[in-house]
């Protein structure tokens, strides 16, 4: 999985009700800043971590959230998506793809 701007996207960012369903069954797993899944990137920033942002952090733990510009995906990460969505889990792009991959 080929991306830009990995972030922890925790119950701040507007689309994470949307894995309430996922998260609930297990289907999806979720992260910490601290957790070391992009070897580059350590710590992980929350969304929220920008100039502009006056909310409240509750972002340290969530789903993986990528901006994805270049997507090359294995054979392997496209039976893991037709299986989810076989199973009706499915979810914005930006946090659902690489949080399924790092699941």
């Amino acid at each position: 999985y080929m991306a830009r701007g990995f972030r922890i996207a925790g119950p701040n960012w507007w689309a994470y009700g949307q894995f309430k369903d996922a998260l609930e069954l297990g289907a999806l797993k979720t992260f910490g800043v601290e957790d070391d899944l992009v070897k580059n990137v350590w710590p992980l920033p929350e969304i929220s971590e920008t100039k502009c942002n006056n909310t409240i952090d509750n972002n340290k733990h969530g789903l993986l959230f990528a901006q994805d510009h270049v997507t090359r995906y294995s054979a392997n990460f496209l039976s893991m998506l037709q299986e989810a969505a076989g199973h009706s889990i499915i979810g914005p792009g930006e946090g659902f793809n690489a949080s399924l991959c790092a699941s």
